[in-house]
């Protein structure tokens, strides 16, 4: 999908969607420690899919269309 989010904007799309009340306290990766080794940036790269002139829908319409359809 287009566009980029972070894990904690990605739960609070869904619970926005869902009518929660829960709320997503975003942390700063430093800190969290727990000894793993994470990656700073992880989103796709979608240089080859839009060379092929396919379309590709933002995050948010994704999320939406899996929670509604």
């Amino acid at each position: 999908n287009d566009g980029a989010c972070s894990w904690a904007q990605f739960a609070q799309k869904i619970l926005f969607l869902a009518h929660s009340r829960a709320i997503i306290v975003p942390i700063e990766r430093d800190k969290f420690e727990d000894g793993i080794a994470r990656p700073m940036h992880t989103v796709l790269a979608q240089k080859k899919i839009k060379q092929l002139s396919i379309a590709v829908p933002a995050w948010e319409d994704a999320i939406n269309r899996y929670i509604y359809e």
